[in-house]
């Protein structure tokens, strides 16, 4: 399961840096691709993007 969900998420960062290229972006996820070390959400702020949570 967890390489199964480790090899998803970098397939979505090889796509993500031209998706969000342009604008300021809000992308939908399932939540086993955000959390822990090889989750989106710290992928993305390694990369260096500003990683900030939606409040309602």
């Amino acid at each position: 399961m967890d390489a199964l969900n480790k090899d998803r998420n970098a397939a979505w960062m090889q796509q993500l840096p031209e998706i969000m290229k342009e604008k300021s972006s809000f992308i939908a996820v399932g939540a086993l691709h955000l959390a822990g070390e090889e989750g989106l959400l710290n992928l993305l702020k390694e990369a260096g993007y500003t990683v900030e949570p939606v409040e309602l």
